[in-house]
């Protein structure tokens, strides 16, 4: 007999409704290896499907949130360490120098770090990268600073928009002065009371422009700004790429 155009319900497969085993006269009724999906089961297969789907994307807003109040979190609780540990001072040059990084640290290379670490992590870079963001930052803001505590020492008023030495006037002992110690020590008790005595501001402002302190924190701050651009150079080129480098430039060769 000749067979009629497949129809829909052909689609099902073909058997008997009974499997034979050899040596045995009973018959059982054979289970369809396959089933046409019952529109109910699509539906609630495809519902399940949606609803992971929204807690996927719940989740990663939750990640997102809770990666940028982090690094808030962070850069408050640096800044305000660094402002406290400003107020005091050490009494070794060793203990002065430990003080002054990590305080330069906290109160201007955190927030550039941490910044730039949450835009990695938000943006969905891997481990890898959210760390070389933040070590970027770390020394792109190290380097900044310590351009800053030069330009104290060798930019005009007008330059600045500040006074000049206006660290020494606010009792601040920075680079400049830490390493104009080690030719000059009679600037260690001028640190320890905080330049308020008549005459300590001028004098130090005098000894660091006749040491090597000048010398020595442009080279510190160079040897950051190298390493932040090492660390751009790892990225895959681009105009963000190239970006953090000219950014690296500026902040070595700034005048105010």
């Amino acid at each position: 007999m000749q067979r009629s155009a497949a129809s829909e319900s052909d689609l099902r497969p073909v058997y008997d409704g009974r499997a034979r085993v050899e040596g045995d006269d009973r018959d059982e009724p054979q289970k369809p290896f396959y089933q046409n999906p019952d529109p109910a089961s699509e539906r609630q297969r495809m519902e399940g499907g949606e609803v992971c789907r929204k807690q996927q994307q719940q989740q990663q807003q939750y990640h997102n949130k809770s990666t940028k109040t982090v690094a808030s979190g962070e850069v408050l609780t640096d800044l305000v360490q660094g402002e406290f540990m400003q107020l005091g001072s050490k009494e070794t040059e060793n203990e002065r120098f430990a003080h002054y990084f990590t305080k330069t640290y906290r109160k201007t290379a955190s927030l550039i770090a941490n910044s730039l670490k949450a835009v990695a992590v938000l943006s969905g870079a891997d481990e890898q990268m959210a760390e070389l963001s933040f070590q970027y930052g770390r020394n792109l803001g190290l380097a900044f600073q310590f351009v800053d505590d030069l330009l104290d020492f060798v930019s005009s008023s007008e330059a600045m928009g500040k006074p000049a030495a206006a660290d020494l006037k606010l009792g601040l002992a920075t680079a400049p002065v830490l390493f104009a110690c080690e030719k000059f020590p009679e600037l260690n008790p001028m640190i320890l009371r905080r330049f308020r005595e008549p005459g300590d501001v001028e004098r130090a402002y005098e000894l660091v422009h006749q040491s090597q302190g000048l010398e020595q924190t442009r080279f510190l701050a160079r040897k950051h700004c190298i390493e932040a651009l090492r660390l751009a150079s790892q990225i895959s080129e681009s105009p963000y790429q190239k970006g953090l480098i000219v950014v690296g430039d500026f902040v070595l060769n700034r005048m105010k």
